[in-house]
C-alpha cells in the first residue's frame, strides 16, 4: 500500500498548478489584529502576507482586512479565511468569497490600486 503515498510528478510543460491566478501587489496590505502586514501577492482564494503577527499558525481560522490603497481613497475588505502555512516567504491563508462578485471586485481593485507609470 505504499503506492497512495507516492507523490505524483508535475506533468509536463506545468508549472503553476493553481486554480487562480496570482497577482504581485505593491500597494495592498491586510491588517490582522490591528497591526498592518504586507500583501505579497493575492488571488481569488488566497493571499500572501509578509509580516503576519506571531501567533499565527497553520491551521487556524484568520480574520483580517485586505486594504487596497488607490489614489482616491483605501478600500477595505473583511476577509475570514484559514492559514495554509508559514514559512520564510510568507504567511499563506485561503479564503472563500469575501463578497459577491469578487472575481470582478478583485479586478477593478487591483486595477485601482496599481502604481501609476510616469
Amino acid at each position: 500500500m505504499i503506492w497512495k503515498y507516492v507523490r505524483e510528478p508535475k506533468p509536463e510543460g506545468q508549472k503553476n498548478r493553481r486554480r487562480h491566478r496570482r497577482h504581485r501587489v505593491q500597494r495592498t496590505r491586510a491588517q490582522i489584529d490591528r497591526a498592518n502586514a504586507q500583501v505579497i501577492d493575492i488571488s481569488e482564494s488566497g493571499v500572501r502576507i509578509a509580516g503576519a503577527p506571531g501567533w499565527v499558525v497553520p491551521g487556524q481560522g484568520l480574520s483580517l482586512r485586505l486594504i487596497f490603497s488607490t489614489l482616491w481613497r483605501d478600500v477595505q475588505i473583511p476577509v475570514q479565511g484559514r492559514v495554509l502555512r508559514r514559512g520564510d516567504t510568507g504567511t499563506i491563508v485561503v479564503y472563500p468569497p469575501p463578497i459577491e462578485e469578487w472575481p470582478q471586485s478583485l479586478a477593478k481593485l487591483l486595477r485601482a490600486s496599481a502604481p501609476m507609470m510616469h
